[in-house]
C-alpha cells in the first residue's frame, strides 16, 4: 500500500479513493478538528509505526483504537509523502502561485 501509485491502489481496491485516505480523515473529521497542530504534530514513532505495519498488512485495524489522533495524521502523511507521484504537480501549484 505505501509507495503504491495512488490510482494503482484505488483499482486495486476498487474504490475511488485508496481507503487509507478516508478513513483517516474520517478520524480526523469525527474527533481531531478541535485539536491546536493536528496535521503539524507527530504521533508516537512505535504507535505510527505499528499502525503502518498493521494496514501494510490489511490488517481490520481500528483506527479509533489509537487515542492519540497525531498517529493517525502521521501515517496519512507518510502515505501522501511515499506515493510515487506527487498529488500536485510542481507545474500546477508554479501556475497556482504565479498567476
Amino acid at each position: 500500500m505505501f509507495g503504491n501509485d495512488l490510482i494503482e491502489q484505488s483499482k486495486h481496491e476498487n474504490l475511488m479513493i485508496p481507503s487509507i485516505i478516508t478513513r483517516c480523515i474520517e478520524q480526523v473529521e469525527s474527533r481531531g478538528l478541535d485539536v491546536e497542530g493536528i496535521y503539524r504534530k507527530s504521533g508516537s514513532y512505535n504507535q505510527v509505526k505499528d499502525l503502518q505495519e498493521a494496514l501494510e498488512e490489511n490488517t481490520k485495524i481500528q483506527l479509533s483504537d489509537y487515542d492519540d489522533i497525531a498517529v493517525i495524521t502521521s501515517v496519512l502523511k507518510i502515505y501522501l509523502r511515499s506515493l510515487p507521484k506527487p498529488l500536485l504537480s510542481n507545474d500546477f501549484i508554479c501556475r497556482l502561485l504565479f498567476r
